[in-house]
């Protein structure tokens, strides 16, 4: 379909199939991410695929709105990472930069067929914690003090070839690994 068309189809999914979403697409989707725009192109991100059931039902445990990860095969944390955040009046765009990001990953996921939802964390420091824990986040993220997450969950798209990955998989700096 072509971009306006998924702009105005694009719809916040919370009922999923619980089939398996493979780890290529789940990069294309993180690809969609590092393609927003930034102030300055700071990039102040990282992002991690969660694929493993007990993190995502631990995820849904702690996220107040976030049942709907029971169900989920997977999910994107957007992280804001402070040591490439933006200094003086300007450092505080990382919210906007990690907000646009995320709508890309939505819009990406709604253009391939796959469902998705927007769980935001930030700013409740409790629920920061939680998943940073739940995650293990990398020392980097969680030295910097993590100011930001979004859940983005999917569901298999009909017709897709997919295999499930089994492993928690770093994002950082235009890589996946």
């Amino acid at each position: 379909p072509d971009v306006l068309t998924v702009i105005h189809q694009r719809k916040s999914v919370r009922s999923y199939t619980g089939e398996p979403v493979g780890l290529p697409e789940l990069r294309e989707l993180v690809r969609a991410g590092f393609a927003a725009p930034t102030a300055g192109n700071a990039r102040p991100w990282a992002f991690v695929i969660v694929t493993d059931r007990a993190k995502l039902d631990a995820l849904a445990d702690a996220m107040p709105y976030g049942k709907m990860l029971k169900k989920a095969p997977a999910a994107i944390a957007v992280c804001g990472v402070e040591s490439a955040f933006r200094s003086g009046e300007s450092r505080e765009m990382w919210v906007q930069d990690c907000s646009a990001a995320t709508e890309n990953i939505l819009l990406a996921a709604e253009g391939t067929g796959l469902g998705a939802v927007w769980l935001g964390v930030y700013p409740y420091k409790d629920r920061s914690a939680s998943i940073s824990s739940i995650l293990k986040l990398p020392e980097a993220v969680l030295n910097s003090e993590l100011k930001y997450q979004v859940q983005v969950t999917l569901k298999d798209a009909e017709g897709l070839d997919v295999t499930p990955a089994k492993a928690v998989v770093k994002v950082r700096a235009g890589s996946c690994s």
